[in-house]
């Protein structure tokens, strides 16, 4: 039986629509012999008891996140993996750039509300998404008061009101970059909805002088 290593998932701790335990799940259920949680600017993915259900489905993880950088005046999506969870530097950049993002949303939230659209901060402060469903919180939030059909609808708003995700002060690539270096991790360029066979040969990062295999061995 074929088995695979997946490098590139989402949860409910960032805009996936699946708690971690359902994740593994369904990792374990596909033959996935290997994982890594990539939520945006989080690892709250790994507590503890993470990693005791993986082991006792038999999934191996590999410790990893997805962070916003900013790079040359554009936003770009930076993996690390193999990072240190409990790295200090680590989580600062996690939470800088948790922040900036919703303070980005919650400008274009308020301009709405001046507007006269029918949105309101304290109302979407209140607001919690619904299980299951995934995405950011605001996209989920116009969508329930009826202004927008679904998510991707509403990000018509942004581009309406000039915002652009370049603007956002996330971390810097060259920073972030030493700082998951740091943490013990290798970076990655990645294509969103890969599987690898177990059996393909990584190649080692450019620069890194680490290959996957730090991580893992064949299943």
């Amino acid at each position: 039986m074929s088995r695979f290593v997946d490098l590139h998932v989402h949860t409910e701790l960032s805009d996936g629509s699946d708690s971690v335990c359902e994740v593994l799940a369904l990792a374990a259920r596909n033959h996935a012999a290997y994982l890594s949680v990539t939520d945006h600017n989080t690892v709250a993915a790994y507590a503890e008891d993470t990693f005791l259900e993986a082991r006792r489905l038999g999934v191996k993880l590999v410790p990893g996140v997805e962070l916003d950088v900013i790079h040359e005046g554009r936003q770009y999506h930076m993996l690390g993996f193999g990072v240190d969870v409990e790295d200090r530097g680590l989580l600062e950049v996690c939470a800088h750039n948790a922040r900036v993002q919703e303070e980005y949303n919650l400008e274009l939230l308020r301009r709405m509300e001046r507007d006269g659209l029918g949105v309101a901060e304290t109302d979407y402060n209140r607001y919690v998404m619904p299980k299951g469903r995934g995405g950011w919180k605001l996209l989920n939030y116009l969508m329930d008061t009826g202004l927008t059909g679904s998510l991707e609808d509403g990000l018509k708003y942004y581009g309406q009101y000039g915002f652009r995700t370049n603007t956002i002060k996330f971390t810097r690539l060259k920073e972030a970059a030493g700082m998951v270096k740091s943490a013990g991790a290798c970076q990655y360029s990645h294509t969103p909805g890969s599987r690898y066979p177990m059996t393909r040969t990584a190649r080692t990062t450019p620069g890194s002088g680490r290959s996957l295999t730090a991580f893992w061995t064949r299943a």
